[in-house]
């Protein structure tokens, strides 16, 4: 099988406790993708060769190909796919890369994102819809995976989510709002703790600042140049004010608790307690 991701420089990720299936281990799944079985072929849209898979492992991996596969006599056969044609089929929809990355990370649990961070959200972005084209069996535990990988991604790169990636996902918006939906929430939550701050862009003059002040300027182009987006970021912001709000009662409540089982002792610095808001919800702060 033509190794389709060897283009540029990929970062890996392996998760080891990765199964394809319950009770099929990665071990079990790369031989299933490498043994002796009967081919299938496969043309993808961005190129004219055809590539080689097994079809056991295409019909248990992609329901798409299982469907496809299933004998001429059978209901709901493949003899009236469009997309069928010189003994395989062509994918109009999909890449070789894209499907390149989910057989990889299929076969052995390997995840392969380019080193660019905004290249790298395009690609996770690019191939949830390719796995949802093509009803990957595993999507649930791929979105997980690469929910990960983006929160990660987005905490280290703040300024690596681009309009270009909203605009992808406003058009996919039906995956992104139901089978992919954590990726959608955390696309919003990037964007909570700069709309939260925007205040102190200009207030405070060291080279920290000047940064955080670039970081909420790019977020304050995304949310103007959507309105989508800026009304996700807006339900994300008041979310994060709640939980922080009942967070800080919590902890509010455990102190006088604290203080009433310490009577005893010197007097509480807790004694005045007045809630002060900061960026990240309410809290409470002795004066």
């Amino acid at each position: 099988m033509t190794d389709v991701l060897t283009k540029r420089s990929y970062l890996h990720f392996v998760y080891p406790d990765w199964k394809s299936e319950p009770g099929l281990e990665v071990a079990d799944n790369f031989q299933l993708w490498h043994g002796p079985w009967k081919t299938f072929s496969v043309r993808f849209v961005d190129c004219d060769d055809k590539f080689e898979f097994p079809q056991a492992a295409l019909s248990a991996s992609f329901d798409y190909f299982k469907k496809l596969l299933r004998p001429a006599n059978s209901q709901n056969s493949s003899s009236t796919w469009s997309e069928l044609g010189d003994g395989g089929v062509n994918l109009t929809e999909v890449s070789s890369y894209e499907f390149g990355v989910l057989v990889t990370w299929l076969q052995s649990g390997l995840l392969k994102t380019p080193q660019d961070p905004a290249e790298a959200i395009t690609a996770c972005l690019s191939t949830i819809s390719c796995a949802d084209y093509l009803q990957m069996v595993n999507l649930a535990k791929y979105v997980e995976i690469l929910n990960d990988f983006l929160t990660r991604t987005l905490r280290e790169n703040r300024m690596a989510l681009e309009k270009v990636h909203l605009t992808f996902m406003r058009k996919h918006e039906l995956i992104f709002q139901t089978k992919a939906k954590s990726i959608g929430s955390l696309v919003a939550q990037a964007a909570v703790r700069p709309s939260l701050t925007c205040h102190l862009k200009s207030k405070v003059d060291t080279p920290a600042a000047a940064e955080w002040s670039k970081v909420i300027r790019h977020y304050e182009k995304l949310t103007t140049g959507s309105k989508a987006y800026s009304q996700k970021v807006m339900a994300e912001s008041l979310s994060t004010l709640a939980k922080g709000k009942r967070r800080d009662k919590a902890f509010l409540r455990s102190k006088i608790i604290s203080r009433a089982t310490h009577r005893s002792t010197s007097p509480s610095i807790w004694s005045n307690i007045k809630p002060e808001f900061t960026a990240s919800g309410f809290r409470y702060r002795p004066t």
